[in-house]
């Protein structure tokens, strides 16, 4: 049984909070945890009465743990804003993470002939943001260089998101304070036991991972096995992708199996261990979980934890083969435009293009539509033009190669035409005899 009466302690800008509540520490990575910038946020309630007997700066120091205790359960944070309310004044606070928010300005660098390696863009970050240090296990880390024109006048955060794509993992501040990065597929360390949970629910599962395809918007990088499905292929986009990233990824990956599960609480003991994102937790149920989201909420009896690993969902239209893989790149370039996508009643995917008004005043937009692929992978195009206001009548013409449609007194005819795998619908306008010529 987890120890009965523990102690915690609370200090904001250097002062000891005696009465405080409302505790709750929360960790995130993005979806798999394949790339970003995990920030833990830190929620706690004082009284007005102490908090007007001290003085609390902006961006202060928080402090919080358990007394007599070596083992920390939090990194230090600093108030990213407070609220009163009635006898009391609710703080929310953010660990070391939100000083990367700041402009990069390379400081114990050099870059040869322009560039410098990536590694040592991220020491300088976090020399620049206050870290004593930044660790990762290198061998996992791919090695590659960035240009000195790629950092000019971007964030020490923007960087760090750009870097933690291309490395297929993500950075978090460890309890020590120290800038960590975490690669994908990696357990940060031995954790707690969860003595004490509610039924943990098993989600979806990717892997095991048979294939990376890495793209930079324009070129592909595939490596391992290019028949893998959706399940066992892992997409990375990242501006630096090259053929030697993915081969080192999916190298460092081959066969890992990532298992999304959920447990709305469970009761730790911290004397047993960490508990944070990526460390290994010992559930009751004689299973070892790896959790990449947690809510901690201290208590008298250990730490209450509300945890799980992400489930995301992916678009398997993107997973379909290199067509359709080119023609989603087509809809990202469009949407750049400010074009729309849509889904439409048979499932597939239709794309709206720019308006323009016809002779007849009527709007008219390009529609890419994509059917699902079949069987053998074909992904079928219809680059057809269509108008976007209601037909009053459509008549199929007797031998089905055509429709003719009535927006009010104008008369259109699609004529869909096939040439090998690709369908086109054709459109154009009938213009009516004159029965008085």
């Amino acid at each position: 049984m987890p120890e009965v009466g523990f102690s915690y302690e609370l200090t904001i800008a250097g002062s000891k909070f005696d009465r405080f509540g409302d505790v709750r520490i929360t960790q995130t990575a993005n979806g798999f945890g394949t790339s970003g910038v995990c920030t833990s946020e830190f929620n706690v309630t004082v009284t007005a009465e102490e908090y007007g007997r001290n003085t609390v700066p902006p961006n202060a120091a928080v402090t919080f743990g358990r007394v007599d205790s070596p083992i920390r359960f939090a990194p230090t944070f600093y108030i990213a804003s407070r609220s009163k309310r009635g006898g009391s004044v609710t703080f929310k606070c953010y660990d070391r993470m939100m000083f990367t928010d700041q402009e990069f300005i390379p400081q114990n660098i050099s870059f040869s002939n322009g560039y410098a390696e990536s590694t040592d863009i991220v020491a300088d970050i976090a020399s620049q943001c206050g870290f004593e240090h930044w660790s990762s296990v290198i061998d996992l880390i791919p090695s590659f260089k960035i240009s000195e024109e790629y950092v000019s006048g971007k964030t020490c955060r923007g960087l760090l998101e750009a870097i933690s794509a291309a490395w297929c993992g993500y950075f978090k501040v460890n309890n020590d304070d120290i800038l960590r990065f975490i690669p994908f597929g990696m357990v940060e360390c031995a954790g707690s036991q969860a003595l004490h949970h509610t039924t943990v629910i098993e989600k979806s599962v990717k892997g095991p991972i048979e294939q990376v395809i890495m793209t930079d918007g324009e070129k592909e990088y595939i490596s391992g096995n290019e028949n893998a499905d959706i399940f066992g292929t892992l997409k990375i986009s990242t501006e630096f992708a090259s053929q030697e990233l993915a081969s080192f990824i999916m190298g460092r990956l081959k066969g890992y199996v990532y298992q999304a599960w959920e447990c709305k609480k469970a009761v730790i003991d911290y004397g047993l261990g960490h508990a944070e994102i990526d460390a290994e937790i010992d559930f009751a149920d004689g299973m070892t979980r790896i959790a990449n989201n947690m809510v901690k909420y201290p208590s008298p009896w250990g730490i209450v934890i509300s945890c799980g690993r992400n489930d995301v969902i992916e678009n398997e239209f993107d997973y379909t083969g290199a067509l359709s893989r080119d023609i989603a790149r087509r809809i990202a370039d469009g949407e750049k435009l400010g074009n729309k996508t849509m889904l439409t009643r048979y499932q597939g995917l239709v794309h709206i293009g720019a308006e323009k008004k016809e002779e007849d005043g009527s709007v008219v937009q390009n529609r890419y539509g994509y059917a699902p692929a079949t069987a053998d992978g074909v992904v079928e195009f219809d680059g057809a033009m269509v108008s976007n206001v209601v037909f009053d009548s459509a008549e199929l013409v007797d031998d089905k190669t055509a429709v003719i449609t009535y927006p009010g007194d104008v008369k259109y005819k699609f004529t869909m035409e096939r040439n090998g795998n690709k369908i086109t619908a054709k459109k154009e306008r009938v213009k009516e005899e004159n029965s008085d010529g």
